[in-house]
This record gives structure tokens, sequence and C-alpha cells, in this order.
């Protein structure tokens, strides 16, 4: 279809989508709702939707930088976390001398940051 208007109509309407040897194309989409999980389920239906296709297909942008950007910030505080649970149990342990002393401290502490991490996501629930 981009071929056909290029022929017969303006070829500048098309200096923003192709280039001029028409290999190269650029489709630019526009969201009305930039949530991570809109933006992964656009990304997973262009894949679903190219992957017949024989050419290179790249796909980017800021809201795709974004979403991996928040992707990756959440699994380095959650690893964050761990790491701290399991660092406070084992010093709790070795402070009591046993390892029901490290679980009676550490699980306390473990709920607490399970609160609150719900109560700050609870903003971003439907």
């Amino acid at each position: 279809m981009f071929e056909l208007y290029n022929m017969s109509g303006d070829p500048d309407d098309f200096t923003q989508m192709m280039n001029l040897d028409n290999t190269r194309a650029h489709i630019l989409i526009r969201l009305s709702n930039p949530d991570n999980s809109v933006i992964r389920n656009v990304r997973a239906r262009i894949d679903e939707i190219t992957k017949d296709i024989p050419a290179e297909i790249t796909t980017g942008g800021y809201a795709m930088i974004m979403t991996e950007f928040a992707s990756s910030v959440i699994k380095g505080q959650l690893s964050s976390l761990l790491i701290a649970l399991i660092t406070v149990f084992v010093l709790l342990s070795i402070v009591f001398r046993s390892v029901k002393g490290g679980l009676t401290g550490t699980i306390p502490l473990a709920v607490s940051i399970i609160l609150l991490f719900g109560f700050m996501d609870h903003r971003h629930c439907p």
C-alpha cells in the first residue's frame, strides 16, 4: 500500500516513514495508556505479527526503554531485599546463637517489608 501511494501520491508524504529505496520503514505507534503492561503487550503483538516477515524488524523508543528500565529497577530491588533479609537472618542467628532466634527477628521484618511494598503498589491497581 505504501508503494502504491508513493507512486501515485506526493513522495514527500513518506520521507518520515520510508527511505527512497523503499528498503526501510518507520512506523510510529501512539498509545493512550502508556502503562508497562500495555507496552509489553504491544511489543509482543508486533513480534507476533512480524514473525513471518523476512526482514529485520526493530522495535524501540522511549516507552520501550522506560519499560525495560522499570523492569530492571524492580528486579534490582527484589534481589537487594532478598540479600538484606538473608544477611539480617544470618546476623540475628549469630547474635542469638540459634536459627530460631534468627527467624523470630527476620519474619516480622519480612512481613513489614511485604506490607510496605503492597501499600506502595496499591496506587497502580485498578
